[in-house]
């Protein structure tokens, strides 16, 4: 299917690339990019993957076209190529199945969730619709609308008469409705691959230690956690950078477990579209955080996020490091977006390094690059540098030798019980909780929650429940906590009650609804102040709320809120 004109121009750039001529292969790119498109969309039948295998075909292309020996025979051989990974793709499916279908300009981020889930239902509709038409009708609907090719020149693609194209295309019409011929039509030409997509290089401007600082060279943004290489390297056996961050201003920076030998500024580097892979921690993090400008400040202060768990238990530093620990699932990325949309304005800096397996960052990587209004990675007073590595959800990794200033941690057993932010208390720290930073009343208050904590725990432990969130049956896990929670209490001493019962109202009344959430929750986020939060956990404490149900404190802003809500019922 490939573009068969032209074969001595054709030569000319493979001659050219070959010496190391990195324009003449971008030309090859854009010359034959929608063509490639057009076939990976017919094998795949899915928009997203057949860009990924579209990206990928041209990456191996660029390696292997010191073996091709007849340049005038670059098009059949690169068919030859996309089909082969097009195979590879499907292969990966499961691998990659949650992957959405992307759009390819700005006006996602300008969409609400409501309205992407609009466009990706349409988008299902008309692939399903083109992929119900024979084969051969298939081909010449995709050639000559997304392509936008004339009638002759899909003839000569095909090796068919323009005769036969036209009839092809009007028996293609007779079988879509009029109303849904014009949304295939629309919805193709909306697809194609953008103009610039032969440009997906970087240069790199600056090498410090283990950090790489890149920039792109297209308007495209890059996607968090790809793997790329040396452009200039073949075959493909070096090193691979990942990227940790792109920032507002077209820069990227990434980094790699191997040493960056002899890099220097000005060397070119290509995304591979391979999955991402996962770095040791120990070493790996301590070279970043040498590398990486440290925010530092004479006096420690704490900084106010009006987030109740944090502020309390994991307070932030007005300047300094913080890292986020914790599984897949348990509201890790929407944290972030909500630290943006408090923070952002803020006076100081924050270094956040968020941690993520290998399989949370595919997630992770969807989530941020399609959820409309996500922030970029270094956007104000917020620097967000996101890691790849197995100790991401080691409870251990949030200690605060690991460098950090504070701690947060994550964890399934706290979102299993719907107490979002799921942050586990007994795993995250701060330095900021010292005397002469912190209040007397705040250290005073986060002490008895943690000595509670640890009795609590101990009364509440469900090996039964803790097997299945260990093995991912979170519905199974959250029934059972219901059941037990009811049972459990009969065979409690009064005292043991008393403490259980505290201890859940303290967890509910650190549970808290977000702004960035509200879309998805339907409840609006609220801020409260630090000392309304020790007044709230105070009184819990000292059981001047006894009388009160658990379920008024949930996602609830100030004790007062809490009270009004309890006269409710």
């Amino acid at each position: 299917m490939m573009n068969k004109r032209k074969p001595i121009e054709n030569t000319e750039l493979v001659q050219a690339t070959k010496t190391g001529d990195h324009s003449a292969f971008a030309r090859l790119v854009s010359k034959y990019q929608q063509s490639a498109y057009s076939y990976a969309c017919i094998m795949l039948r899915d928009f997203d993957l057949a860009h990924d295998a579209v990206q990928e075909a041209f990456l191996s292309a660029y390696y292997q076209l010191h073996k091709l020996k007849h340049p005038e025979a670059f098009p059949a051989w690169l068919n030859k190529i996309v089909k082969f990974a097009c195979h590879r793709m499907i292969r990966r499916r499961d691998f990659r199945s949650n992957s959405g279908l992307q759009i390819f300009d700005d006006e996602k981020a300008q969409r609400t969730p409501d309205q992407l889930l609009e466009d990706k239902e349409r988008d299902k509709f008309v692939l399903d619709t083109i992929n119900a038409l024979p084969d051969n009708l298939r081909e010449v609907v995709f050639l000559f609308y997304m392509e936008e090719r004339s009638q002759e020149e899909v003839a000569r693609y095909l090796g068919l008469t323009k005769s036969t194209v036209n009839n092809r295309l009007h028996l293609a019409r007779q079988k879509l409705r009029r109303r849904m011929f014009e949304m295939v039509k629309d919805t193709l030409k909306n697809k194609r691959l953008p103009d610039n997509f032969a440009d997906n290089i970087a240069e790199i401007v600056r090498v410090q230690g283990s950090i790489i600082e890149a920039r792109i060279k297209s308007d495209q943004q890059p996607l968090l956690f790809d793997q790329w290489v040396l452009a200039d390297q073949s075959p493909p056996d070096g090193p691979r950078f990942t990227v940790i961050q792109r920032d507002v201003s077209g820069r990227i920076k990434l980094t790699s477990s191997k040493s960056h030998g002899s890099i220097r500024a000005g060397a070119k580097i290509m995304t591979t579209g391979e999955p991402p892979a996962a770095q040791p921690l120990d070493k790996f993090l301590s070279e970043i955080i040498t590398t990486i400008p440290k925010p530092e400040t004479e006096t420690p202060k704490i900084l106010e996020s009006g987030i109740k768990m944090v502020d309390l238990m994991s307070p932030l530093p007005a300047q300094g490091i913080v890292g986020i620990m914790g599984t897949l699932g348990v509201g890790k990325a929407i944290f972030i977006k909500e630290m943006y949309h408090r923070l952002r304005a803020m006076d100081g800096r924050l270094l956040i390094f968020y941690f993520a397996s290998q399989w949370e960052a595919i997630s992770v990587k969807t989530l941020v690059d399609r959820e409309p209004g996500f922030p970029a990675d270094a956007d104000g007073s917020l620097e967000t540098l996101w890691l790849v590595t197995p100790e991401a959800t080691d409870p251990e990794s949030s200690l605060p030798e690991n460098g950090f200033d504070t701690a947060i941690y994550f964890s399934p057993l706290m979102s299993c019980r719907n107490l979002y932010p799921a942050i586990d208390c007994f795993y995250s720290s701060s330095r900021l909780l010292k005397p002469g930073i912190a209040s007397e009343d705040h250290l005073e208050v986060v002490r008895r929650i943690r000595e509670l904590s640890s009795r609590a725990r101990r009364i509440d432990h469900d090996p039964l429940f803790c097997e299945y969130v260990a093995n991912g049956a979170y519905t199974r896990a959250r029934e059972r906590y219901r059941k037990e929670s009811a049972l459990k209490l009969d065979s409690l001493s009064s005292k043991d009650k008393i403490d259980l019962a505290r201890y859940k109202k303290i967890e509910a009344f650190l549970s808290q609804p977000f702004f960035t959430a509200e879309s998805y929750s339907g409840i609006s986020g609220v801020t409260v102040p630090l000392k309304e939060t020790i007044k709230g956990c105070t009184a819990i404490l000292d059981g001047v709320v006894d009388d009160l149900p658990v379920e008024a404190f949930t996602f609830k802003g100030t004790l007062d809120d809490v009270m009004k809500e309890a006269e409710k019922s």
